[in-house]
């Protein structure tokens, strides 16, 4: 397990972390090095709202949010919002496995270990259960590191009245 764990990191590394999977399965490059993920995402997504979904493979809560997460992002106007999935503390290829199963249209993104503890640090603190949902502006603001989860009612009117 330390073993398999340990190749899994060094993949990560070696690779850019992000792919956004859709139709057509391209390449979304968000180099993570000079900026944190929250900024990277904000800056490909420039005049859209971002629902961020934080999630891992091995957690059933966040699984099940998934289908939610699919029928809100049918229900919403693309041009207007990107539904954006990272993963943490997940393998590589569980982590392509789920997305496909899923049907997660979006972008990806797989934080390696170092990532991952920053992004927790800066946007968690103390508190860092999973799933956990974040909302960015139109601005390229996060206005919300704890928001609503797809199942809930009060999500799509949220997200609707930012879109506005």
């Amino acid at each position: 397990m330390v073993e398999r764990e340990y190749q899994n990191q060094l993949q990560l590394a070696s690779k850019i972390t992000a792919v956004s999977v859709n139709d057509t399965v391209e390449a979304l490059v968000i180099e993570l090095n000079d900026q944190s993920v929250i900024e990277a995402l904000a800056e490909n997504n420039r005049g859209k709202v971002v629902y961020v979904d934080v999630w891992a493979t091995w957690c059933g809560n966040c699984l099940a949010e998934f289908p939610h997460s699919v029928e809100l992002h049918q229900k919403l106007d693309s041009e207007k919002i990107t539904f954006a999935y990272i993963a943490i503390d997940s393998q590589l290829d569980e982590w392509n496995e789920v997305i496909r199963k899923k049907h997660l249209n979006g972008q990806h993104i797989l934080l390696n270990r170092e990532q991952e503890l920053e992004f927790i640090k800066i946007h968690f603190g103390e508190s860092h259960g999973i799933p956990r949902y974040l909302i960015i502006d139109k601005n390229g603001k996060l206005i919300n590191n704890n928001a609503p989860r797809p199942s809930d009612k009060e999500t799509e009117k949220l997200l609707r009245d930012l879109m506005d």
